[in-house]
């Protein structure tokens, strides 16, 4: 969980962020003998220091404006110390206070946008040359040329306002079209703070100019794609690695393991698409030309005990690409390829000390049909 909070926290968010503060007031209040501890002289330091914050932090950081609405709520609502110990001991109460905190800071922050409290001052000193009653003005054009504009945050607003002040001061005809929504591929929602602030105040251009040259299909790929190849080409973007990465797979194709579930990735672990394409390699030579990208979800479910390690012989791998004709009916089995595949399956499923000792399926069924010929031609003589 990161700290501090950010303005898209829910109500969950900030529960689990206060668990510790709330678990020693639980210590000091519930399971500690004597006298109980008086909130503003004690426990209301402690309670900060468990999230190494301190008053004057709280006061000045906007990111914890939530907060410091719950702790006046606390300190100046809630008079009576019982009532307060009774508050701030049940969760649902807590809950309570942290809804009306959160919803009374959105819309602060709502109300501050359309004031345009995040105008810096030379954009001001440029927007005045529209009159003194600028911040009057400005909002209802930005309502015509961007709906959504005050749901989004300062730092967004701030670069779109500086290709879009030429428009509003009649230097510039055209306006700058509206940046796309939240949650697109050209949003960049994707990329992190880290990266944010590695890449410095041009960070927008710098990944935008080289993802569109070094992947054409960027704007169809999901965050997962997107974050990852961010990851791999930081060390080129930041100027400590000069070889630069090869482009993502496209979607929907074997190799960009879109295939792959969620269930299926935590149980392969951290480094997954590492190991899982080793395998696959190793095992299943033919997988990148799978067309039936379900095929290769259902293949691996039966294969997981192999690549985790709990079982000795993979699965079949599935048909090279699928086959949309009927398939033609299987010639008929000998005698000694019948009993071999039945007694390999006993094998298999029963004798583990076996498989172990034999470990490839294709080198276990070679001897048992040796054995099972030899059987059926002494009885034959």
């Amino acid at each position: 969980m990161p700290n501090p909070p950010t303005p898209e926290w829910t109500v969950e968010d900030y529960l689990e962020w206060l668990q510790r503060p709330f678990e020693y007031l639980h210590f000091q209040w519930v399971e500690q003998d004597g006298e109980k501890p008086e909130w503003e002289r004690v426990c209301r330091p402690d309670f900060l220091t468990t999230l190494d914050l301190d008053d004057t932090r709280v006061d000045t950081d906007p990111d914890l404006r939530v907060l410091r609405l719950f702790l006046v709520h606390v300190d100046e609502r809630i008079t009576n110390e019982d009532e307060r110990r009774e508050w701030l001991l049940d969760e649902d109460k807590r809950r309570r206070i942290l809804t009306d905190c959160i919803d009374e800071d959105r819309r602060e922050r709502a109300e501050s946008v359309r004031r345009l409290d995040w105008v810096t001052p030379e954009q001001g000193s440029a927007l005045s040359a529209l009159g003194a009653d600028w911040r009057q003005t400005v909002p209802a054009r930005l309502d015509q040329i961007w709906a959504g504009w005050s749901d989004r945050g300062p730092e967004e607003l701030v670069g779109w306002l500086d290709d879009w002040i030429p428009t509003l001061t009649g230097n510039f005809a055209p306006a700058p079209a509206a940046p796309p929504p939240p949650g697109t591929p050209e949003s960049f929602t994707w990329v992190g703070d880290e990266a944010r602030a590695a890449l410095g105040d041009g960070w927008r251009e710098t990944i935008r100019s080289r993802i569109d040259r070094s992947w054409a299909e960027w704007k169809q790929a999901d965050d997962t794609q997107l974050a990852q190849w961010l990851r791999d080409w930081m060390p080129t973007l930041t100027g400590n690695y000069a070889a630069p990465p090869v482009a993502p797979p496209p979607p929907e194709t074997p190799q960009s393991f879109s295939w792959v579930t969620k269930e299926q990735r935590d149980l392969l672990g951290k480094d997954w698409r590492d190991l899982l394409r080793r395998s696959l390699d190793h095992y299943y030579a033919a997988w990148p030309q799978q067309t039936d990208l379900a095929l290769l979800t259902t293949w691996l479910d039966g294969w997981m005990p192999v690549i985790r390690g709990i079982a000795p012989v993979a699965p079949v791998p599935p048909p090279a690409q699928k086959v949309a004709q009927e398939p033609a009916p299987a010639s008929p089995q000998s005698p000694v390829e019948r009993v071999t595949g039945q007694v390999t399956e006993q094998v298999v499923s029963g004798r583990a000390d076996l498989t172990k000792l034999v470990p490839e399926r294709a080198e276990l069924e070679e001897i048992v049909a040796e054995v099972v010929a030899e059987r059926l031609a002494a009885r034959a003589a």
